[in-house]
């Protein structure tokens, strides 16, 4: 989808429709980041009308970009194409013969990440980090590698490493506090947010965090200062407008209004914020009684939202068909007893969206019942039964569960639980 903006901002470039071509490469760039083309059309265009920020956003992406073998370009490219069978073959194949390429593996580690081979992933990541243990992109994504696996001891510790050995670098600080605030110490990351903020009172996004933190404490009125200051520091960062939206209960003045609908216009703006800004302008508008520009604003969202989706009904129906074709009363009945006996974990089962985690929510309030959040243990399993059908083409999931022996149930039931003791970690109210 990416290079097909990136070839609409070329045509719309050609017929003379600036303003048209930089909306498709901005399009083109957030949906597939390894565009080189698209971000050296940008640069010359934030240059020639003195954005200097965006000019050296887009620059750093270039060089960055530039400095990769052809083959990895390559890779980057089709692997945000969502064509993983082919970067996996090339990935490999790159691999093999230089086996220590640390981004390579991280592009390997992503690959596997997206396929749910959240083991292969994480092992990939401590070994490319062991090969460059400086480079602090390479650590922030073992970091969330570990956090998607709620190694939640683990990825404080690197978060830590990245802090003691980079202490004037803010981002990763600002890493810091969101892994304090994700662990439910909202108190510790209000402190360290102020910290960034007194070496850096302009920090917009921090800033953003920190209303975060307060709406979560329940401090409305802080939050609303701190998403104001964010957005009056950088008038285009949605997000802010959007967190008011959040709160449910702020109604914007018709000079945030009037602010908002005029950022929505700018064709050099991103679609992240742009999606922001029309949920936003959504929610101000049916305050106002302004029915119908409030459904304009949600329709476009939506649709924002929707071109950056990979989610596919077709694919998600055939899956669950899947399921209930092979999972029947019949197979539960030759299946028999076994697996792993343990009163441990309960699992909440149901189709997606139908409410699983406010049932978590409910249980967990009982005291000697601990909530751990969406586990990635599952999906892993899953992925394992696929066997040579990684990319599920074959739909040997879920048949092949009918061949499964009672050693090997048992085996993954016994592997399940082992895992999932590092959820424990999270946990704020683990020891109550």
């Amino acid at each position: 989808m990416g290079r097909a903006y990136q070839e609409l901002g070329h045509l719309n470039r050609d017929m003379g429709d600036e303003e048209k071509a930089v909306v498709h490469y901005r399009q083109a760039c957030e949906l597939n980041p390894a565009l080189l083309a698209a971000w050296n059309s940008l640069y010359e265009y934030f240059i020639k009308n003195n954005n200097k920020p965006a000019a050296d956003h887009a620059l750093e992406q270039i060089n960055k970009l530039q400095s990769l073998p052809g083959v990895l370009l390559y890779v980057d490219q089709i692997l945000n194409e969502g064509r993983l069978g082919l970067a996996e073959t090339k990935c490999r194949s790159f691999l093999k013969k230089n086996p220590t390429h640390t981004y390579a593996m991280s592009l390997l580690a992503e690959i596997a990440n997206r396929l749910g081979y959240f083991d292969d992933a994480e092992f990939l990541l401590e070994k490319a980090v062991e090969f460059k243990p400086d480079d602090g992109d390479l650590r922030m994504k073992y970091a969330s590698i570990l956090r998607k696996k709620q190694k939640f001891s683990k990825t404080m510790e690197q978060v830590n490493i990245l802090c003691d050995k980079y202490p004037d670098n803010l981002t990763y600080q600002a890493q810091k506090a969101s892994e304090v605030m994700q662990n439910g110490n909202h108190e510790e990351a209000i402190t360290l947010l102020d910290d960034i903020l007194s070496k850096n009172p302009y920090n917009f996004s921090t800033l953003t965090s920190k209303g975060h933190a307060q709406k979560t404490l329940g401090r409305t009125d802080q939050a609303i200062q701190s998403y104001q200051s964010a957005y009056q520091i950088k008038p285009d960062h949605g997000e802010a407008f959007f967190s008011l939206a959040n709160l449910k209960t702020y109604s914007f003045t018709r000079n945030e209004l009037d602010s908002m609908r005029e950022q929505v216009g700018r064709v050099d703006l991103s679609l992240r914020d742009k999606a922001y800004f029309h949920f936003a302008l959504a929610q101000g508008c049916e305050v106002n009684g302004e029915y119908d520009e409030a459904f304009f604003h949600l329709e476009k969202g939506n649709k924002i939202k929707n071109d950056q989706s990979q989610y596919s009904i077709e694919r998600m129906e055939k899956e669950l068909q899947a399921q209930i074709d092979v999972c029947d009363e019949t197979f539960f009945t030759d299946l028999g007893s076994g697996g792993y006996n343990t009163k441990d974990p309960i699992f909440i089962l149901g189709l997606p969206r139908s409410g699983s985690t406010l049932i978590e929510q409910i249980l967990a309030s009982h005291s000697m019942i601990d909530g751990t959040l969406e586990l990635p243990n599952i999906l892993s399993i899953a992925q394992s039964l696929r066997g040579d059908d990684i990319y599920g083409k074959l739909g040997n999931y879920p048949k092949s569960m009918k061949s499964l022996t009672l050693e090997q149930r048992e085996t993954l039931g016994k592997g399940f639980i082992e895992d999932t003791k590092n959820a424990q970690e999270r946990c704020p109210n683990v020891h109550r």
